[in-house]
Parts: C-alpha cells; sequence; structure tokens
C-alpha cells in the first residue's frame, strides 16, 4: 500500500515537473516571439553612420549593381545565398558602403572616402531584392541604394516595392531611394539583343 503512495506521489511528482519544464519552454517561445514582433514594428534595427572623419582615401569607389535578388539565382538574379557570400567576402576585405551624399562631396568638394569605399545598389524596384538583402544590410551596417522604375510606383505590380514600404526601409538608415526614371536604358533600348531605338534622355 506504502509502494502505491510513493508511485503515485512520484507520478504527480513528475508530471507536475512536465508541465513546468513545457511552460517555461512556451514562455520562451512568447518572449522570442514578442521580441521579433516588436523588432519588426518599431525598426530597432538601425544603420550605425560611419566616422567620416576618419577617412583618408581619395582614389574613388567602386560600385556593385544588382539587378535583382532571388530565391534562386537566374540570368537576371543573383540568388540570395550568393549575395550574402559576396557582402561577406567584401565586408571581410574592409569595403564600406558610402552614400549619394558621400559621392557628391568627394566629386564637388574633394571630400574623402573610406580607403576601401562601396557604393552598393539594387536596381528594378523588386519586393525580393528588399526582402533578401534587408538582413545582410543589417548584419554587415552596409547602405545601399533602391532604384526603382517611375512608372512601377503607385500602380498595382506587387512584385514592385510601393511607397509606403520604400519610407519604411529609409527610416532604418540602410537604404537610400533613386530612380531608373521611365526605363532603365536611356540612350538605346535593346530587344534580344538588337537595337530597337535610339532615344537621348
Amino acid at each position: 500500500m506504502i509502494n502505491k503512495h510513493k508511485t503515485a506521489a512520484m507520478d504527480v511528482h513528475r508530471k507536475n515537473a512536465r508541465k513546468l519544464r513545457k511552460s517555461i519552454i512556451q514562455f520562451i517561445v512568447l518572449i522570442l516571439l514578442a521580441l521579433l514582433l516588436i523588432k519588426t514594428l518599431f525598426n530597432m534595427d538601425k544603420y550605425e553612420e560611419p566616422d567620416r572623419a576618419a577617412w583618408t582615401g581619395t582614389d574613388g569607389f567602386i560600385a556593385i549593381s544588382y539587378f535583382g535578388v532571388g530565391r534562386s539565382g537566374t540570368a537576371k538574379l543573383v540568388d540570395k545565398d550568393q549575395l550574402k557570400d559576396q557582402l561577406e567576402a567584401l565586408y571581410h576585405q574592409g569595403y564600406v558602403t558610402i552614400s549619394q551624399q558621400d559621392i557628391l562631396d568627394f566629386y564637388h568638394e574633394g571630400k574623402s572616402l573610406p580607403e576601401k569605399a562601396l557604393f552598393l545598389s539594387f536596381e528594378d524596384g523588386r519586393n525580393d531584392s528588399s526582402l533578401f538583402a534587408q538582413p545582410l544590410l543589417e548584419r554587415f551596417n552596409y547602405k545601399a541604394t533602391f532604384l526603382s522604375y517611375a512608372n512601377k510606383v503607385g500602380n498595382s505590380e506587387r512584385k514592385f516595392v510601393q511607397p509606403k514600404e520604400m519610407l519604411k526601409m529609409t527610416e532604418t538608415g540602410y537604404w537610400e531611394l533613386g530612380s531608373n526614371g521611365y526605363r532603365l536604358s536611356y540612350i538605346n533600348v535593346f530587344d534580344g539583343g538588337r537595337p530597337v531605338h535610339r532615344r537621348e534622355g
């Protein structure tokens, strides 16, 4: 009889211990979800501006422009893993991103740039470009220019980032906006490798 009471007490103790462990795990998961939600809603990750006073470079900069980023690569899109590898390599080699204003100041006022200066841009205004590039910009504290077409802003094509989303992107500090104009190619427009017409812009 005593053994039955001990066994029952041990079973209750085990059940209580399991419930406690389960409650702790659920609490931790809820905390993590709450932190993720707060980060998403309030953009807690902000770009940290570089110390421009420490810049001494006078040899210019390199510019890298991606047409777009996709989950998997295509003839036009770099895949998200390739983008990560490329930006990570640039970061470890000491490249520092510069803004549009930094370039203007370099050319017009003779201001210095980082010794390894990088102007980074993403063309075409695609949602997937901002989605896949944003975590990498945060990881490496990189700034990029997001270029879009004027005729894609404010229309119903949801594969392109719209003005409200663009505003949120710029608020993080990781993005600047630019425009490809109405079409990307202002001088020569090609169709299947053949020039279609010439237009001065």
